[in-house]
């Protein structure tokens, strides 16, 4: 057995870091994707990659068709790899965010802490992992690239490599990053973590 899976985190969109988007529709890369898109193509063409999987949101699926269109693939959607449900906190600005105590729980113990009306990280994870076992089942001797957000790739890294949910942040997933997970008979190998253009 032999399978490889590219993580990609989308590249940024255009409220990234000012505005808690979680699931909100219609929220579009940024002005300078082209640029970063171009990099996730030169990067992943060195790469035998026969599939192309992401969540459904806009900007995942953005990144993705750019991923997938140079090599003559078509995205395939798969709702477990989407973005952390942030209930009642989707739309709230960071500065907003800042002063809600529930918040302050999540950022300090956020295996324990779940979003208001969304989303804890186990559930996560246990989507993360469903999706996971349906690409190692279907994939020996393939290289697929699953196209995601931050937290869930995280937290199918860590799913993968025995970790504890509480180890998340022992992982950094940035705006179009690339990961590279190695499944084989012997396990999981984390081979690269977090590659982005200089």
């Amino acid at each position: 057995m032999s399978l490889e899976l590219w993580f990609v985190r989308h590249v940024p969109h255009t409220l990234q870091g000012r505005v808690m988007v979680g699931r909100m529709p219609g929220v579009h890369l940024a002005e300078d994707a082209p640029r970063r898109l171009a990099w996730l193509q030169e990067r992943l063409s060195r790469e035998r990659i026969d599939r192309v999987v992401a969540g459904p949101l806009e900007r995942v699926q953005e990144t993705a068709r750019a991923i997938a269109a140079p090599r003559g693939l078509s995205v395939e959607t798969d709702p477990d790899l989407d973005e952390v449900d942030s209930g009642r906190w989707t739309g709230k600005t960071m500065s907003e965010l800042d002063g809600d105590p529930d918040w302050a729980v999540w950022n300090r113990v956020r295996a324990q802490a779940r979003a208001p009306g969304g989303e804890a990280l186990a559930e996560i994870q246990a989507r993360m992992a469903r999706a996971t076992w349906r690409l190692i089942r279907e994939g020996d001797g393939t290289g697929v690239v699953v196209v995601s957000h931050g937290d869930p790739i995280r937290m199918a890294l860590i799913w993968r490599l025995g970790l504890g949910v509480d180890r998340i942040d022992s992982l950094h997933v940035d705006p179009g990053s690339v990961s590279l997970l190695k499944i084989t008979e012997r396990g999981a190998e984390l081979r690269l973590l977090n590659e982005r253009p200089a």
